[in-house]
């Protein structure tokens, strides 16, 4: 028996053939109209498309996060750098930079080989500098980011130009 797909199977014929099938069963046929069965599974449907589409965004979102934090993420890693030094008559000016947090000058500090703490001579905000008074030893200068990452310097008077 050929079926001819042309001829839709309407609403009002679905609705009768299912009451016939509950007849001939001998069930008790449902009271909610296939109309309204119908349409609470299309709105589950676009409710399951609207929950896709959703999650795909959100995991976009995700995978493109490491992007667009990435320069800030990799800043407070690398912490402060020294972009010039310059030795003078017993004084070391360091010229500092951090693109990322930004260095704490009130807590930049050396030591020298014995462990004695030296604080700087001065400081120079607008310059982003800091000058030491270098003593007879060598000095381990220590300069903190504001995130509390600290960045070592090792002087050796030996080594100055």
């Amino acid at each position: 028996m050929k079926q001819n797909y042309e001829d839709e199977l309407n609403e009002k014929k679905a609705d009768e053939l299912l009451q016939n099938v509950f007849k001939a069963t001998g069930k008790e046929p449902n009271a909610t109209p296939l109309k309204k069965l119908a349409s609470y599974r299309a709105s589950k449907l676009r409710g399951l498309n609207n929950a896709r589409i959703l999650a795909m965004f959100l995991l976009v979102l995700v995978l493109i996060s490491p992007v667009a934090f990435r320069d800030s993420f990799l800043n407070s890693l690398t912490g402060p750098v020294v972009t010039e030094d310059l030795y003078v008559n017993g004084r070391l000016t360091l010229f500092l930079r951090d693109t990322g947090s930004g260095i704490d000058y009130v807590h930049i500090y050396a030591k020298t080989k014995d462990g004695k703490t030296v604080l700087p001579e001065s400081v120079s905000l607008t310059q982003e500098s800091v000058t030491f008074l270098v003593p007879e030893s060598d000095l381990a200068i220590f300069i903190p980011s504001r995130t509390g990452r600290t960045t070592p310097i090792y002087f050796s008077k030996g080594e100055a130009r």
